[in-house]
Parts: C-alpha cells; sequence; structure tokens
C-alpha cells in the first residue's frame, strides 16, 4: 500500500517535471521566433533605410549630370562661335597670332567633355546592393540608364579626342605657326634666335591659312556634334530624375 503511494507520488511529481520541462521549451522556442522576428524587422527596415539612401544620392547624381550637361552645352557653344571666328580672321588675313588664338579657343576643355556621374551606381554594383531596389521596373530603369549614357559618353570622348588630334599633330609647327602663340614665343631666347627668320613667307602662310580653314570646319563639326548629342541626352535625363522624385516621394 505504502508502495503504491509511493508511486503514485513519483508519477505525480514526474509528470509535473514533464509539463514544467515541456513549457520551458515551448517559452525558449517562441523566445528564439521572438528574436528572429524582431531581428528580421531590423533588418528589413536597415534594408529599407539603404534604399531610400541611394535613392537619394542617385537623384542627385542625376540632378548634377543634368547641370553638367548644360555647361557642357554652353562650352561647346563658345567653342563653336571661336571656330567661326577662324574662318572670318583666315578671310580678313588677320595675324596669326589671332588665328592660333582662336585655335586654342575653339578645341579648349575638350578632353573634359560630359562624364555621367556613377559612383552611387557603381558602389550598387561592385556592392551587390543592386538587390535592395525592390521596384524591379525602376531598377532596369537605373541599369538602362547607365548603360545609355556611357554609349554617348563613349561618342562625346571619341569626338573629342579627334578634335585634340587635329589641333596637336602637325606635320611641320613651324609652317603651323606655332611659334607665334604667346607663351611659346615668350619662351624662345630672342637674343640667340632671328624671329625674322621664322617667319612664314607666302606659300607657308597660304598654307598655313588653308589648314586653319580645315582645321576649324573639323571643329565646327565636331561641337555642333556635341551640343546635338549633349541635346539628346537631357531628356533622358529628365526622365530619370522624374522616376526617382516619384520613387522618393513615395
Amino acid at each position: 500500500m505504502r508502495f503504491l503511494r509511493f508511486e503514485k507520488i513519483i508519477n505525480l511529481v514526474r509528470g509535473k517535471y514533464l509539463r514544467y520541462a515541456v513549457g520551458e521549451i515551448i517559452l525558449v522556442v517562441i523566445g528564439i521566433l521572438l528574436a528572429l522576428q524582431v531581428n528580421n524587422l531590423n533588418e528589413k527596415r536597415k534594408d529599407s533605410f539603404s534604399e531610400n539612401s541611394y535613392y537619394f544620392k542617385l537623384l542627385e547624381d542625376a540632378r548634377q549630370d543634368l547641370l553638367n550637361l548644360e555647361n557642357q552645352i554652353m562650352v561647346c557653344e563658345q567653342r563653336l562661335n571661336a571656330s567661326n571666328e577662324i574662318l572670318i580672321l583666315v578671310q580678313n588675313n588677320s595675324s596669326i597670332q589671332e588665328i592660333l588664338s582662336k585655335s586654342f579657343n575653339a578645341v579648349r576643355e575638350m578632353s573634359n567633355h560630359f562624364k555621367p556621374i556613377d559612383a552611387t551606381y557603381e558602389d550598387l554594383k561592385s556592392s551587390g546592393n543592386l538587390k535592395l531596389i525592390q521596384d524591379n521596373l525602376l531598377k532596369d530603369n537605373i541599369i538602362n540608364y547607365y548603360s545609355s549614357l556611357k554609349g554617348y559618353t563613349d561618342i562625346a570622348s571619341n569626338g573629342s579626342q579627334f578634335a585634340t588630334n587635329v589641333f596637336v599633330e602637325k606635320e611641320n609647327y613651324k609652317k603651323a605657326g606655332w611659334f607665334n602663340i604667346d607663351f611659346v614665343r615668350e619662351s624662345i631666347d630672342s637674343i640667340k634666335v632671328d624671329f625674322e627668320k621664322l617667319n612664314l613667307n607666302q606659300a607657308n602662310r597660304e598654307a598655313f591659312d588653308e589648314q586653319m580653314i580645315s582645321d576649324a570646319i573639323f571643329f565646327i563639326f565636331i561641337n555642333a556634334r556635341l551640343i546635338s548629342l549633349y541635346k539628346k541626352i537631357i531628356p533622358e535625363v529628365n526622365k530619370h530624375i522624374k522616376i526617382l522624385e516619384n520613387k522618393e516621394n513615395i
């Protein structure tokens, strides 16, 4: 009788312990699940913050692209005017110094052509953070935007390089009149060098004029082409800006 009572007590204690143990396990599991859920929420919150931060930076980059394009058009127009002035000066038989000065202006900052600001986009690609952009249509738009700008930039780069080469690469720098460039003339030792012997004769002057006309026409072509190219890019940049502004306001 005592044994049965003792066994009953043991079973009762064992049952209470099992219920307690199961309850503890359930509490631990619930705690782990809650912790995971909180962690997931924190990660989503961080990703959302990073995504919005990228939108803001991309928008700022695009706005700066627009300003740079407008500035590039202004510089191209100044170079275009200088190129036309070369033709006028040659027709008026102006001095070589005047013509060469305008020639410099016709290719001023030519190598500093438009280049999109793509630091944010490159960061998105290299870090793998493109996955943070949840809107797939927007993601495709961003990728296509920078791919399109790269194509335009390559064209601008090639044209600018061609114009620079035309200006710099001369078969004969004396016949090209380069000794009449102000800083070149100032750097020549006038005590030892007879400038009169450097002056172009009539035949060389005619050849110089022909070369300047040829150069000016090419500079007009390049600068007019760049202006047309930049004006073609502007609507794409404005469209990109509008899309990012709408996303930022959501």
